[in-house]
């Protein structure tokens, strides 16, 4: 899904539902997982963009309800003059930016999970 408060430029979050610990993963959802992962870097390709930052998040710990998620956002490109992918928000502000809505990342990356029959 499109992030609905994205820190970063077209951030996508996968989240398995009831899954709150890496042992409880069947080969399915480890498939579904990669596929989502897979799916991201096509949708990132077709923007022509080469970097990006995943964070998985979970807490190793039976009391704990935070279902598993994976965080993918975009980054700039890698360039040969080597240059920061910071933006000045982060620098400055502490804090990240975007300037494309939810909505519109949605929009942008909804055909890279349509489902072949």
């Amino acid at each position: 899904m499109a992030a609905f408060a994205p820190e970063g430029f077209f951030e996508i979050w996968g989240v398995l539902p009831q899954v709150t610990s890496l042992r409880q993963l069947s080969i399915v959802e480890w498939e579904a997982l990669a596929r989502g992962v897979l799916n991201t870097q096509q949708f990132y390709r077709s923007l022509h963009r080469n970097g990006y930052n995943l964070g998985i998040l979970l807490v190793e710990d039976k009391a704990s309800c935070l279902e598993l998620r994976v965080v993918i956002l975009v980054r700039s490109n890698y360039a040969p003059w080597v240059r920061n992918d910071r933006t000045g928000y982060e620098i400055m502000l502490g804090d990240m930016t975007t300037f494309i809505a939810p909505e519109e990342t949605a929009k942008y990356a909804r055909p890279f999970w349509q489902v072949e029959e």
